[in-house]
């Protein structure tokens, strides 16, 4: 489900999200090119993993949390009077690092939702509406949030488009929605290790590679509070 497989605030923020899971993290032009994506970013190289069909930050914090922690803490998060909520049963299976980071994510997603006046999906746990996400034609990117951070998704070219051009302008990102507007604005962990210019160039260019090398898919996106993004294909 999440991802971040690459590399989304942390103090007031946390990377569960997350998808970066980590789970969450140049220009290239509508149709995308077939450039391989660069390691200016010394912390986030990025891996192409054809089976998995992902590109990942593979440099995680102590705070982050991997997609399969994700994954494997995702049937505990509970909703509760429109807020996201961890079952008790969960501190049975998880590491007190891997508590702090949920509680953390789930803190920051709270927040939001309280500030941006959302209504949480009890059945998908998004707190944005989405409507056939999967199957639309959007000539702009969309999103959804969840526990762990944002997902965006991408339907076209023209929506890659769109993420890499805001992606060039530092002041413009820090508009985009979601987890990676937050933690460009906070101060993500990926964006501070990265430093923020080397951070936008290398989402840009690892996410115009993941389009260019999967044209015949529709691919997401997942961002989470730290800063850490991967992509992915929709099932």
């Amino acid at each position: 489900m999440l991802m971040l497989k690459s590399s989304a605030l942390y103090s007031t923020i946390v990377t569960a999200t997350l998808l970066v899971p980590a789970v969450f993290g140049p220009v290239i032009k509508a149709s995308a090119n077939n450039t391989k994506p660069t390691n200016s970013v010394s912390k986030a190289v990025a891996i192409a993993a054809p089976k998995q069909h992902v590109i990942r930050n593979t440099s995680l914090d102590s705070h982050s949390l991997s997609e399969l922690q994700i994954n494997k803490i995702d049937p505990y998060i509970l909703v509760v009077n429109n807020q996201y909520q961890l079952n008790k049963r969960a501190t049975t299976i998880l590491s007190n690092t891997e508590l702090q980071a949920v509680e953390n994510s789930i803190s920051i997603a709270n927040t939001t939702v309280k500030q941006q006046h959302l209504t949480i999906d009890k059945k998908t746990k998004t707190s944005q509406p989405m409507s056939n996400t999967k199957t639309a034609w959007h000539s702009y990117y969309t999103s959804a949030n969840f526990w762990w951070g944002t997902r965006y998704y991408f339907t076209s070219n023209a929506a890659v488009a769109q993420m890499q051009n805001e992606l060039a302008n530092y002041s413009i990102a820090l508009g985009i929605t979601g987890a990676l507007g937050g933690a460009l604005s906070v101060g993500g962990a990926a964006i501070v290790s990265a430093g923020a210019d080397a951070y936008l160039t290398k989402m840009s260019s690892d996410l115009g590679y993941y389009n260019a090398t999967h044209l015949h898919n529709q691919i997401y996106m997942d961002v989470n509070f730290a800063g850490f993004y991967s992509m992915h294909v929709l099932a």
